[in-house]
């Protein structure tokens, strides 16, 4: 009980000062953190919203009305064969891959809330499942900040393969049976299940826009008040992956570019991890996972560019540059399109009944 009471003491020590340094950041940089939130609100508007909401309606949508439970029968014996996991699992990690950061944690959250994985596929899907999308990684890092459509495939080839190796090695780290596939009679109807979709999706949304916020905020003061560049640079790529490979983009190699995507930033860390610790995953796991990424991201980038090599051109900084990349996306508008006219059709079926 004496050393419960202490670490209580010293957590609230902590917080009293982390309370007090952020307040004084605020009193002090009035003018850098009013910018950096002014940044922050235009990247969220004119890129992440834009780029990453329909995918998050769409992942909800593919999860209420039933779309998950056929694809995962459908492919039950292959990723039982090759991953020693259930069909579900499978459809989730690969749907991670093009979805972007937070889409693959959240959905093995609910499949777990549901029965409808185990807990250590849950864990499983947690470890390998936060990519960049290829929204961000072949339009924005590739054919605008590389000049090189190329570059940005091989950028996503390397992402995606590393994942999907982290998610293969898990099975001999996190043995347990799969789950049995269950076909669950109970979904929702179409119409409903795209209002629901779309009411988890802004939930979501709001709090990936909120951490943005605050860490563009952060990152403005650092890069306003740091003469060191290596620092400033350093310090970018660890805590927001956009603003990250905006800065390093055309300074430094692909490789070095390949690790930053693979780390991620810590902004995605603070957005993915509610959905992490959910699956019962710890948070330390988490973050060796996702070292563990940046590296196997970088050494396989390194190789496919040895095998494919491509002209990169210098890449000039400007937030109009970072919002073109991401304003369309042609998978999810053509995904949006369809659930609307299912969800059309679904009304006039009822009308009829």
């Amino acid at each position: 009980m004496k050393k419960l009471k202490i670490n209580e003491n010293v957590r609230t020590i902590l917080c009293i000062i982390f309370c007090v340094l952020f307040a004084f950041i605020l009193i002090r940089f009035p003018k850098n953190c009013a910018d950096g939130v002014r940044h922050g609100l235009e990247l969220c508007a004119q890129t992440m919203v834009p780029s990453l909401f329909p995918f998050l309606v769409l992942s909800s949508f593919v999860l209420s009305s039933g779309v998950i439970d056929f694809l995962g029968e459908k492919t039950d014996k292959f990723f039982r064969k090759i991953f020693n996991f259930s069909g579900i699992c499978g459809c989730t990690v690969f749907f991670s891959l093009f979805g972007g950061f937070p889409v693959g944690c959240s959905m093995a959250s609910e499949l777990l809330s549901k029965n409808k994985i185990t807990q250590s596929e849950a864990k499983r899907i947690a470890l390998s499942s936060v990519n960049a999308g290829p929204a961000f990684v072949i339009g924005a890092v590739g054919t605008i900040m590389l000049s090189s459509f190329k570059a940005g495939v091989i950028l996503f080839i390397s992402l995606s393969l590393s994942s999907l190796i982290i998610s293969f090695l898990s099975r001999f780290i996190l043995s347990e049976n799969p789950s049995s596939f269950r076909k669950d009679s109970a979904h929702l109807p179409l119409s409903q299940s795209l209002v629901s979709s779309v009411y988890n999706a802004s939930k979501s949304m709001f709090i990936i826009s909120a951490w943005i916020l605050l860490f563009s905020c952060f990152t403005n003061i650092i890069s306003a008040n740091n003469n060191n560049d290596t620092f400033s640079l350093a310090a970018k790529a660890f805590l927001e992956v956009s603003t990250g490979c905006a800065e390093i983009a055309g300074k430094e190699s692909p490789v070095i570019l390949c690790a930053v995507l693979g780390w991620s930033g810590l902004c995605v860390h603070c957005q993915v991890l509610p959905y992490v610790l959910k699956t019962g995953l710890k948070a330390k796991y988490y973050f060796c996972a996702r070292a563990l990424h940046s590296m196997l991201s970088s050494v396989i980038c390194y190789l496919l560019f040895e095998l494919f090599p491509c002209n990169i051109s210098v890449f000039s900084s400007n937030t109009e540059t970072l919002t073109k990349a991401f304003a369309i996306s042609a998978p999810a508008a053509a995904g949006l399109m369809l659930m609307c006219a299912i969800f059309i059709l679904d009304l006039d079926t009822g009308k009829k009944v």
